[in-house]
């Protein structure tokens, strides 16, 4: 992901590749949604891709990195989710 098309892409699509392993879970315990992505694409639509914010373990971030480390991290869970429904 080099572009912020390719990056708005990810947002956009991570939350639906989740929810959709998520249905798959049988436990109702593991499908807990927190609602922290509709507060963050508020508040996206609020900043200009110049800004940029301190982060406590990465220093300097832009707004290009921290919604592609989003998108990596909506990645991330869904492959661990994946894991989960491979082991049963």
């Amino acid at each position: 992901m080099r572009t912020p098309t390719e990056v708005l892409a990810g947002l956009e699509a991570g939350p639906r590749v989740v929810r959709g392993l998520m249905a798959e879970l049988r436990d109702p315990d593991q499908r807990h949604r927190p609602a922290g992505r509709n507060r963050f694409r508020a508040r996206l639509a609020t900043v200009s891709p110049a800004d940029s914010a301190d982060h406590t373990a990465h220093g300097r971030y832009s707004l290009f990195l921290m919604c592609r480390h989003v998108v990596l991290h909506d990645m991330l869970h869904a492959y661990r989710i994946e894991e989960v429904l491979l082991r049963r």
